[in-house]
């Protein structure tokens, strides 16, 4: 049976103050930056809700943000310290139950910051959030009955040794030839895929069931093609600065086995103002290409990168935390609807 509404508001305001408690104690500043933006992303596969000013509040069209990153890039030289946000966001996605077009996420970023840094970060806030509910660090999972350790380091797993693994190919060798690649492997692949989608459709279908278990994953190796925001390795600069963090939850979710949620995703900010505004120009191409909106070029923030310095940032879906820690610790299997207030209940 689901807990009661009152359990599960508790449950939310609980989580929301173990995260604001953790970065306070570490002294990073929490700002606020608006939802009603000129520029709401740039990701070709986001859109966002566009709102029309009727009243004549703003000039020129808005949007809802997809995410407040573009804001706090955009102010972060001059404020001058490691700040963190729990911000609102919208998206013009289909529901599921680790998804909905309104969610909370959790971004933080440090000046000068490496993938050490954030990397201990995560450990650090999944335990801390952990004791905030009593779960302990080596959980059992109440109905499937496996291990989750949160006692020592993270799993650090390799993206294209775990594509190589579990479908024969490596995915930065074979480039736009993946599609062909997958089709001659004889795997599920529709010819007319293009790399991007073979690639997707691949990952979560073959790699992802496979991580965060017995410990959540660190996943990092992305091609650079694959990171619009982010630097490119100075060691190998076909990939880029980015990793993932995933967990386990029960994927049928009726006990019968778990499967790899991504609950962050973590870059080394890029702060070439040319680079960026040529890769910006990529996207907009592709998302023109595809038949999306293309968004105003978000000139603010390319404006405030040649002051930035190196900086490392991650966002975190506080929803999808909540749902882990809720299933691990209580057996509740939520939806990220159920922990909206006034939204119907999808739990299933």
């Amino acid at each position: 049976m689901p807990p009661d509404p009152i359990d599960v508001a508790r449950f939310t305001a609980t989580l929301h103050h173990a995260i604001r408690g953790f970065f306070v104690e570490r002294g990073l500043l929490e700002v606020f930056t608006p939802s009603l933006v000129a520029n709401p992303g740039m990701e070709p596969t986001l859109d966002a809700f566009s709102v029309d000013a009727s009243a004549g509040g703003f000039a020129g069209r808005r949007w809802l943000h997809t995410s407040p990153e573009l804001a706090i890039k955009a102010t972060l030289a001059a404020l001058g310290t490691n700040v963190f946000t729990l911000a609102r966001c919208y998206r013009d996605d289909p529901p599921s139950r680790w998804h909905h077009p309104e969610f909370t996420m959790l971004e933080w970023y440090r000046i000068g910051g490496s993938t050490d840094d954030l990397i201990a970060d995560c450990e650090a806030l999944l335990r801390h959030c952990a004791a905030a509910f009593d779960l302990p660090l080596d959980a059992v999972h109440p109905t499937v009955g496996a291990p989750q350790d949160l006692t020592g380091p993270f799993e650090r797993v390799d993206l294209a040794q775990a594509m190589r693994a579990a479908v024969g190919i490596d995915p930065h060798e074979a480039g736009d030839a993946l599609t062909a690649r997958a089709i001659n492997a004889g795997l599920d692949v529709d010819p007319s895929w293009d790399r991007d989608t073979t690639f997707s459709v691949l990952w979560a279908t073959r790699v992802e069931p496979g991580l965060g278990a017995p410990r959540p994953a660190i996943l990092d190796g992305f091609a650079a093609r694959d990171a619009a925001l982010a630097r490119r390795r100075p060691d190998a600069p076909h990939l880029a600065d980015r990793f993932e963090l995933y967990v386990a939850a029960d994927a049928a979710p009726h006990g019968e086995g778990l499967t790899g949620i991504e609950l962050a995703e973590r870059v080394g900010e890029l702060v070439d103002p040319v680079e960026q505004r040529a890769r910006f120009e990529a996207d907009r191409e592709t998302r023109r290409v595809r038949g999306r909106d293309v968004y105003p070029m978000p000139d603010a923030m390319l404006d405030g990168l040649d002051a930035l310095g190196p900086t490392a940032g991650i966002a975190l879906g506080v929803e999808r935390l909540g749902l882990w820690l809720a299933e691990w610790r209580y057996g509740w299997t939520l939806s990220v609807s159920d922990l909206l207030l006034g939204e119907p209940r999808r739990t299933a």
